[in-house]
């Protein structure tokens, strides 16, 4: 085999074994669901879930992230709050709220979700990874806990929310105009009294 072809396919390989060293592992996938009023609804298909508290619109749970199961990650560094927040579509007003603390000693995920009107309000400091998307009534990504080495293990938490339809300009300006000519029509068939 001709030298370039071997160092070529060497670093190939190289290449091969440093991509699946960095790749990101999903351990487990936790979903919220909380797409009509009521007490929101989780499920997790990795680590088990501990829910400490429950009400309409609100859910407060802990769970043990893989990194730290797996030893990937010291339970013995914290960071700061991740905050995920959806928002709603055309207001751009905050509608719900994941708020994932890590517990310092076990590897435990603190996991606070609101959704209107009880949504948790923002801590001093945030973690600047934390997400903001607007709501579409599809799970969407709110929250991750990434060991930050190769391999990558990564709890990840999804939020489905039920989407206020707000009504169009045209829609309002069509039911002005109706209401508008309705009015005229009754003015217009009363008789005049002189």
């Amino acid at each position: 085999m001709k030298p370039v072809i071997k160092r070529g396919l060497q670093v190939l390989a190289l290449f091969a074994v440093l991509a699946t060293a960095f790749a990101t592992v999903d351990a487990a996938t936790i979903t919220i669901d909380d797409i009509a009023d009521g007490i929101p609804v989780v499920t997790t298909n990795g680590s088990p879930i501990t829910v400490l508290s429950s009400g309409p619109e609100s859910l407060h749970f802990t769970f043990v992230a893989a990194c730290f199961q797996s030893g990937a990650c010291s339970p013995s560094v914290s960071v700061p709050p991740f905050v995920g927040t959806l928002l709603e579509r055309g207001s751009m007003v905050p509608s719900d709220r994941l708020i994932l603390n890590s517990v310092v000693g076990g590897g435990t995920v603190d996991v606070v979700f609101g959704s209107d009107p009880v949504i948790p309000p923002l801590p001093g400091i945030v973690n600047p990874a934390s997400i903001t998307a607007i709501e579409d009534g599809a799970f969407q990504e709110l929250g991750r806990i990434t060991s930050g080495v190769g391999p990558e293990l990564s709890d990840r938490i999804f939020v489905r929310s039920d989407v206020e339809v707000v009504p169009e300009p045209a829609t309002l300006f069509l039911l002005g105009s109706t209401m508008a000519g309705l009015g005229l029509t009754a003015r217009w068939r009363r008789p005049s009294q002189k």
